[in-house]
Order: structure tokens, then sequence, then C-alpha cells
């Protein structure tokens, strides 16, 4: 369930809504799609190189410098969640994100000086407000992050104030009314606080009015991250069903995206494990015939642990290994497999060869964590 786990930590004053363009501001929605569906499978270099040959023909365009802020927002959670450290250096991630953000409500605004009434401009600047918090947000500069989140509620609320039909304004205002009831009470004072009744109303009512598709695409991604963190908090079988629901749909329409496959392989696994077996080796089949390491690594890991806990133990080796020997350079996983095959082969009372796994993991772990479970391991056989 990492895609959750990571929206879980920036959702807050979420305002991701796609600008639909008005006739003085034309844009080819398609324009981005391949971006998009390369960044929610891992691909983020894939993702930047997209948008670095879209460069020269939309110097001057705002939504371009958003959407690649974005990229390396999104790069940013890869890397604080451990599913790679080996995309870009974190120094570089950052100054990426700050200088397009910047550009893209730079350009917006000169744009509204001759274009006041541009529901479409007012609606990027307002997102990328709430970008801007919520990377403060990721780096847990919260009262910036907060701050932000609201200054990007109140421009998109300028929109339905003049016009209650232009749904795509309602996925920045609903995400806000859902996630505010999650800030801390001592923050609230930064916010105006939502309704998740009414944020939940808003979220569908863009899924089925919204005329374009991007903004139906995050509605969706955000619904389901609602009712992950519902889930998180209440347990209730009613809850995980409905978040189901609303990740089978998703699937359904873009079965590109590979990090919501991933949540409902997470789904399945509480409800019905051979279900996610599926699912995991359909994604693993597809990141294989792409040599989308990251994404194979971590679903080819995820079903090692379900093979592990079913206590399935030569599925779970033959898992750990085709890790192993994917990946042509020390990634975040390598160490984690020795160490669980490792964990196996006690189980199996294979204590030698445990002990030479163990031994060959301490001397070159890179990872404490992983290097301090290996002595311990070690010590107890």
């Amino acid at each position: 369930m990492i895609y959750n786990q990571l929206i879980l930590i920036t959702v807050l004053g979420i305002l991701f809504l796609n600008p639909s363009y008005s006739q003085s501001y034309n844009i080819d929605e398609n324009k981005y799609q391949k971006t998009i569906d390369l960044m929610f499978s891992f691909q983020m270099k894939e993702a930047i190189d997209e948008l670095n040959n879209l460069q020269e023909k939309n110097a001057s365009d705002p939504t371009f410098y958003f959407i690649k802020a974005i990229v390396y927002y999104y790069t940013s959670l890869i890397h604080k969640s451990g599913i790679s450290d080996e995309l870009f250096p974190t120094d570089i991630i950052t100054d990426e994100f700050n200088n397009n953000i910047n550009t893209s409500i730079s350009l917006s605004k000169q744009l509204l000086k001759s274009q006041n009434a541009n529901c479409d401009l007012t609606l990027l600047l307002g997102a990328s407000y709430g970008f801007q918090g919520l990377f403060s947000l990721n780096q847990s500069e919260f009262i910036s992050g907060y701050k932000k989140g609201k200054e990007g509620y109140e421009e998109i609320n300028k929109i339905l104030s003049s016009n209650k039909n232009y749904y795509d304004a309602y996925l920045g205002i609903g995400l806000y009314n859902l996630f505010t009831s999650y800030v801390p009470w001592y923050l609230r004072w930064l916010i105006t606080s939502g309704e998740k009744k009414e944020g939940l109303k808003q979220i569908n009512l863009v899924i089925s009015n919204s005329k374009f598709k991007f903004t139906k695409y995050f509605a969706l991604i955000y619904l389901d991250s609602f009712y992950y963190m519902e889930y998180r908090d209440n347990q209730s079988k009613s809850i995980l069903n409905d978040r189901i629901k609303v990740l089978e749909n998703f699937v359904s329409k873009y079965p590109d995206n590979f990090a919501m496959q991933i949540d409902l392989a997470g789904c399945y696994e509480i409800i019905n494990k051979d279900q996610a077996i599926v699912v995991y080796a359909n994604i693993i089949k597809y990141a294989q015939q792409e040599r989308n390491d990251i994404l194979h690594n971590y679903a080819t890991y995820s079903l090692a642990e379900l093979y592990q806990e079913r206590r399935e133990y030569n599925k779970a080796i033959t898992c750990y290994q085709n890790i192993l020997a994917n990946s042509k350079k020390s990634t975040v996983y390598n160490e984690k497999s020795e160490l669980k095959i490792a964990e196996i082969y006690i189980v199996n009372g294979e204590k030698q060869k445990a002990k030479q796994l163990l031994n060959e993991l301490i001397a070159k772990a890179l990872d404490k964590k992983i290097k301090e479970k290996a002595i311990n391991l070690k010590e107890g056989l």
C-alpha cells in the first residue's frame, strides 16, 4: 500500500487539478498524459525526459512547469518512502521542484493580468500554491505547508463564487473539505475547517461531471486515499470494500497506473490473497517487459512477502532471488531480499546457509538497520 502511505503524508491541502483552458488559453490535455502515466509507474527519469522533449514548444506555458514540478514532488515521495533512492540527488529534487513551481506561479499571474476572469489560470495558480504547501508538508514544514494550502484553496474558491458549474474546481475544494479533519488540533487556526460528507459529495461531483480526464483521474486517486485513511482509523470492512470499488473502477479506466494496481493488490491481501497474487504477477510481467526495475523490485518484493506469510517458502525465495538477479547494481531491495532469504533458511533449519548469507550481508550492508537485523539473526543461531 505504498502509494497511499505516500499520499498520507501529503494529502492535506492537496489541490492537484488539471487546468481546463478557455479559448484564450488552449491546451491539448493529452500532451502530458504520457508523463503522468510514466510518473505513476515510478519511471521518473523517463517522465522528465518526456517533458524535456516538450520544453522548447512550451517554454511560456505555466502548465508545463506545473507538471514538471509535480514529477519532482512525487520523486521526493519515492525517496522518502524507501522505494528507491537512486533517481536524483535530494538537493536537485528540491531545487527543480521550487524552480518549476515558482515559474508556474509567475507565468500564471502574468497571464491573469490580461485574462483576469480566466477560471483555468486561476485554477492553475491555486493548484501551484497547493503543491508548494504539499512539498513543505513533506519537509515537515507544517505551518508553511498549511498556509500555502489555504492560499491555494482561496484562489480556487474564487472560481466557484462566480461559476458553480465549473466542476473541475470542486476537486480542490472537495479535497480540502475531506482532509482538513486530519489536521492536528493545534494547527487548525491556520485553516478553514471542512466537512467530510461535503467533501465526498464534491469529489463524486467531479467524477460524474468533469469534462477533463485529468481531473477525474486525480479525483479517483484521492478518493482512494480518503478511504485508505478511514480504514486505517476504523478497520471497517465496509470502508475497505468501498476502497476496493474505487480502485477497481480506477484500474479499469486507467490500466497504466501501476501505483494504484499496487494499492489494489494491498487491499486484496486483506480479503483475498489469491487475487493479490494475480495482480502482483501482472505488474511484474509488465515491469519485466518495460525493464522498469523500480516497479519490478517493489512488486516482486511484495509478492515474496505474501508467499513468505503463507509459508510458501520456495516461491518466496524464488521471488527474492529474482530481485537480486534483476538488479544490475545495489538497490534498496537487494539487502532486504538477502535478509529475508536468511530468515527462511533459519525457519527451514538450514542454519549453515543462513550463517553464510548473514556474514556476507553484515560485511557489505549499507543500510544500518539491515546490518543490525542481520547481526541479531546471526547471534540467535
